[in-house]
């Protein structure tokens, strides 16, 4: 979401703030919270040396976004010139040079402290993922971005976080752990479809059709405690509860997108966005839910309260 604040210039902040808006922090929390529910669907319970462990998959996920969406305005800093000029690149407050180099920098980063994590948990696939994350992300900055694939890659992007988080579980992932990740993958392909009219909006039917693969992912969130039971022999919430639960998020989310499609201006397509981001924060801590409980939502929630927080003052969008 473009937000302005008081500056000579009403470019927005500069020095370290302006970083901070570069690589949207509220958004790090919520790449974080996949993480966390991703290990915890796949660990029962800690064992020594899962905190190190999990810290640095948390750790690879944030510098893997912060690198992805630093990346994103580096190659539309011409278009952001016309669209959104207050951004940090084309205000000036960051200058090119520095952002080229910090995307790839964090790009390093993020694969490293996964092949760190790879070496604590003696599995190659932290590495892996991590590796082929990073290499999706500079092709859709570079390539898919502006074409229909580009929504596509973001969800790929989101599910293989998720897996991420999975990525040092001891077994080949079973088929609710892959629902999980694919759930809030689709989700994500909804959410960046009707981000593509944030700065342009293009109409209602863009708008309609990414709030139509928004709830389609929340759909597919509603198979999940039986798949876990299926696979896991646990069953962590009843149906009933379920279903109202995702009922109620499936609502909120559709009052909240349906003032974008009804009038889609740049402002209401901004809030809603900024929405669905959060709200993927939610969506981990129901998964979390139907994996381990009530105990398992509140780690996640921790996650969620510094997203929500941050979110007042630094852009999301």
């Amino acid at each position: 979401m473009t937000q302005h604040f008081d500056h000579d210039l009403d470019v927005g902040p500069t020095g370290l703030a302006a970083y901070l808006e570069l690589v949207r922090l509220p958004n790090l929390f919520t790449a974080a919270a996949d993480v966390v529910m991703g290990f915890l669907a796949t660990h029962a319970a800690f064992e020594p040396g899962d905190g190190l462990r999990l810290g640095l998959l948390m750790g690879a996920s944030c510098s893997l976004y912060a690198a992805g969406v630093t990346l994103n305005d580096v190659f539309d800093r011409k278009l952001d010139a016309v669209e959104r000029p207050e951004r940090p690149i084309p205000s000036g407050r960051v200058p090119l040079a520095v952002a080229w180099v910090l995307g790839f920098l964090l790009l390093g980063l993020g694969v490293a402290a996964a092949a760190a994590a790879a070496g604590l948990g003696a599995s190659s696939r932290p590495a892996i993922l991590a590796a082929a994350l990073a290499a999706l992300i500079l092709l859709y900055n570079a390539v898919l971005k502006p074409t229909l694939a580009g929504p596509l890659a973001m969800g790929a992007c989101r599910a293989g976080n998720v897996l991420l988080g999975m990525s040092l579980f001891e077994s080949t992932w079973l088929g609710c752990h892959w629902l999980a990740a694919g759930a809030i993958g689709l989700y994500v392909v909804g959410l960046s479809w009707i981000a593509r009219s944030e700065a342009r909006p293009a109409g209602r039917m863009p708008l309609l059709a990414g709030t139509v693969i928004v709830l389609a992912g929340l759909g597919v969130l509603a198979f999940l405690p039986e798949q876990v039971f299926r696979d896991l022999s646990v069953r962590q919430v009843t149906d009933e509860g379920w279903y109202l639960l995702l009922a109620i998020l499936g609502l909120h989310t559709l009052v909240r997108c349906l003032p974008a499609v009804a009038r889609p201006e740049e402002d209401r397509i901004q809030l809603t966005v900024r929405y669905l981001i959060l709200t993927l924060v939610v969506l981990d801590m129901a998964a979390c839910l139907a994996f381990r409980g009530v105990t398992g939502a509140l780690a996640v929630l921790l996650v969620f309260l510094p997203a929500l927080f941050l979110s007042r003052w630094i852009p999301t969008t």
